[in-house]
């Protein structure tokens, strides 16, 4: 078990690791976001990081209040201490039931008490200066403890419970309230509505259980709840004002039941902190101490608790040293106003008198009795018996007051006081307070609220539901979807306090979830009185959204070609629509076919998701239908491939070839910039052609370009070449051939080369026959060769001809005609 923390060594306390983190684990809550209550059912199970977060939230307010009890005490040491014993008993499953931080504060108060006790040393000679019990503090807490709104409060659920201390006591709004109990601003508004008409009521009932046998002002007090909401008839109206003009005691009664939520704070914070700690807190409040906690110094949770969390270091965020301290802090006018402000509300509940409060004679208040029991082995103070309970049918009180530890230590030996102080004398055995004898009035139930035809703008906007309820009445809204069943509610609004009316735009439903196009279904009930009706009669209605007709849903386009946006809907009607890494919503109008456009540009690569809504004109809009294409990356143009010119000196049809192309890619080659030839790249970016239909003795150029998706490279530079033939030296062009006389043929070309030669003949314009050999050129450059035609006269026309071969390539030809001598 921890120890705990000695008051007087200060400087033994170490901050501790910031166990606020968020968790993992199926569907816990992060601690941040838990209620005060999750936190104290997770440290029962040992979720230290849980404890830690309540030291955050409440760490502050406390040491407001450890502050004011004595300047003997080191407050920061009694917040430690009272924090080491509530952890203590969650250790063991026990501890808070409710509210954690009148828990608190009723804790700080019985460990100073404690601690004083110990310390305390009293002479007789001092004996004759003590305060009279019965006109002290103790005397004053009594009285609160036994009012009529202490105990109506202690009749009510702990939830409700909860919600009061922190609106009504500690003033704070919805907003600052959610986290604590776990809801939603609008939730804890609707909760405190319902627990402060819980609470008139429970009063009234407890007001019942005091007043004599008087049938008119059992009567009058019955009524009291429905003559402040405006509920009774004219009839009993008239009878209850007459009877209040008559009776003083059921008119401070009337006031009383109206104001009893605003009596909360003097009554409740004296009982768990006491009157000094009650100023002090006070002050606290109403200089901003909540506020100015984020900016003061930090105090670390003590090592007694911190060493069962695993040795960590860090901080709280929440518990700052920058509180109100005392009422009289730093000596201001302000200070010490709020103490008397709180003191003159005890002593007022003390004084109006035993008709509202009962006697003073009955059993002592709880935090008093448990306050003089805190410190085990004090033989100067005789403990008080413990309050005799009393009996109700009403639920279970909360428990403001904390269990006491069983300590397995001694409670550490404070320094002795230099001054010692005397020892109170014991107090007198209180007699039992009588149960009550009658359970509250029951508030009636209200009828279901009016519920209004839903406007949707033509099932274009999200809708604006309207009605009427009792005036003043929390009207909860609840939505399902496609027949899906309620998601739970999804709007709480205020019915107007004079004419009942309310509306409240709906965009989400209970869980969170927006409102999706299709058909709906709503319903209204009211909380009026602390009672909550049946659900009124169902409304439909459906809500559409416009459409992306194109680009497709799943399509592909490049960054450099995107599409233009189409959308389709209700003509006429006004849209908008964002797209992903756009900025916001962009706004278009569908013309009489329902049809709308919007080009796009700029967008980068990957998914991108139109979403598009019908808007109104007053600002509301209403679902988005989405739909995703596609972006690509724009090709870039690739760069001019290289080549290579094969001519063999000039002998053949150039071969023209590539080995860097892009694979795939489309080739072009250029001859003096005409296009001649084109081939196609293959894996590995190889590529060969050859260009044929040129001539010899020309000089010409050749370029090449490639292109890829599209895109076309620059032009490679220019290579030139020149082609040659074999030289026909006979016979000449145009010569004659005798018909006795062999057609011989001498060339001179490259020596060592293959010629092919060719003999075409013809008669009358008429192909006749071709006579092809191949000759080789020999070491002096020439070559020769005969035909025999001698004799023969069945060709009149022919054409000789030579070019150079290896038998797979072939050069430009070389030729002359001749014809047949008669």
């Amino acid at each position: 078990m921890p120890t705990p923390l000695d008051p007087t060594t200060k400087a033994k306390r170490q901050p501790v690791t910031d166990l606020s983190s968020t968790e993992g684990g199926g569907a816990t809550p992060p601690v941040a976001t838990s209620s005060d209550s999750q936190l104290v059912e997770r440290c029962k199970h040992g979720d230290s990081p849980a404890f830690a977060e309540l030291w955050k939230r409440h760490a502050a307010a406390g040491r407001t209040v450890a502050r004011s009890f004595t300047s003997s005490l080191d407050p920061d040491d009694l917040v430690a201490e009272s924090f080491t014993r509530i952890y203590q008993l969650l250790q063991k499953g026990r501890g808070p039931t409710a509210a954690f931080r009148p828990y608190l504060f009723t804790t700080i108060r019985n460990t100073a008490a404690s601690w004083g006790r110990a310390r305390r040393e009293t002479s007789i000679d001092t004996l004759e200066s003590f305060e009279d019990p019965n006109s002290g503090e103790a005397a004053g807490l009594l009285a609160l403890d036994r009012s009529l709104t202490a105990t109506a409060f202690r009749t009510l659920p702990t939830r409700w419970q909860e919600v009061l201390w922190y609106s009504e006591v500690e003033s704070m709004t919805p907003a600052q309230i959610a986290p604590l109990l776990g809801m939603t601003p609008n939730g804890v508004s609707a909760l405190s509505y319902r627990a402060r008409e819980g609470l008139r009521q429970a009063w009234i009932g407890a007001h019942l259980n005091a007043v004599s046998a008087d049938e008119d002002c059992r009567w009058s007090i019955e009524r009291l709840g429905g003559y402040t909401r405006g509920n009774l008839s004219q009839r009993e109206t008239t009878r209850l004002e007459k009877h209040l003009d008559d009776c003083a005691r059921c008119t401070i009664a009337a006031s009383e039941a109206r104001d009893v939520g605003s009596r909360l704070a003097l009554v409740l914070l004296p009982l768990t902190a006491g009157i000094g700690g009650a100023a002090a807190y006070t002050y606290w409040l109403q200089t901003g101490g909540p506020t100015s906690q984020l900016a003061g110094a930090v105090v670390a949770m003590p090592a007694s608790i911190t060493s069962g969390f695993g040795g960590g270091t860090a901080t709280g965020s929440g518990a700052g040293t920058s509180g109100g301290g005392s009422a009289v802090a730093g000596g201001t006018v302000a200070g010490i106003l709020g103490a008397l402000a709180v003191a003159a509300g005890v002593i007022a509940a003390v004084t109006v008198g035993p008709g509202l409060f009962g006697s003073l004679d009955a059993a002592p208040p709880v935090a008093v009795a448990e306050a003089e029991a805190a410190a085990p082995g004090d033989v100067a103070t005789p403990p008080s018996p413990p309050p005799t309970p009393v009996a109700s049918a009403l639920p279970a009180p909360l428990p403001l007051v904390p269990e006491r530890i069983e300590a397995d230590t001694a409670l550490p030996s404070p320094v002795a006081s230099a001054t010692p102080t005397a020892t109170p004398a014991p107090r007198p055995t209180p007699t039992p307070t009588p149960g009550p004898s009658a359970p509250p009035v029951i508030p009636a139930v209200p009828a279901a609220p009016r519920l209004d035809p839903v406007d949707t703008g033509s099932s274009t906007l999200f809708p604006l539901l309207s009605g009427a309820a009792e005036p003043g009445a929390t009207v909860e809204l609840t939505i399902s979807r496609d027949g899906q069943g309620p998601a739970g509610p999804v709007a709480a609004v205020t019915a107007d306090a004079a004419t009942g009316a309310w509306s409240v735009a709906v965009s989400r439903l209970g869980d969170g979830a927006e409102l999706v196009p299709g058909a709906h279904t709503v319903t209204a009930r009211q909380i009026a009185g602390g009672a909550t009706s049946d659900a009124s009669t169902a409304r439909s209605f459906t809500l559409s959204a416009p459409t992306l007709t194109a680009p497709l849903a799943g399509s592909e386009h490049r960054e450099d070609q995107l599409p233009t946006l189409e959308f389709a809907g209700a003509p006429g009607t006004a849209l908008e629509f964002s797209l992903d890494g756009g900025s916001g919503w962009v706004g278009e109008t569908l013309d009489a076919d329902g049809r709308a456009a919007s080009a796009l540009s700029d967008l980068p690569t990957g998914v991108a998701t139109v979403a598009a809504r019908y808007t109104g004109s007053d600002g509301r809009h209403g679902p988005a239908s989405a739909s995703s294409f596609s972006v690509s990356a724009a090709p870039t143009a690739p760069s001019a491939p290289g080549f290579t010119v094969d001519t063999a000196d000039g002998r053949y049809f150039p071969v023209i070839a590539g080995t860097d192309a892009v694979p795939g890619a489309d080739i072009d080659v250029l001859v003096d910039g005409v296009s001649r030839a084109a081939a196609t790249a293959d894996s590995d970016g190889h590529w060969s052609l050859t260009v044929t239909e040129l001539v010899a003795d020309t000089p010409y150029g050749v370029a090449v370009t490639q292109s890829v998706g599209g895109l076309s490279s620059e032009t490679s530079a220019v290579t030139e070449f020149a082609l040659r033939s074999p030289e026909i030296a006979s016979p000449s062009d145009g010569a004659g051939i005798p018909l006795s006389t062999d057609v011989v043929l001498l060339a001179r070309g490259v020596p060592g080369a293959v010629i092919t030669v060719a003999l075409a003949t013809s008669r009358d314009g008429v192909p006749f026959a071709t006579d092809t050999r191949a000759i080789a050129v020999d070491a002096a450059g020439e070559a020769t060769t005969s035909f025999d035609y001698r004799d023969r006269n069945y060709w009149d026309t022919g054409t000789l001809s030579v070019h150079y071969s290896d038998g797979t390539r072939v050069g430009p030809v070389a030729s002359v005609s001749l014809v047949r001598a008669f």
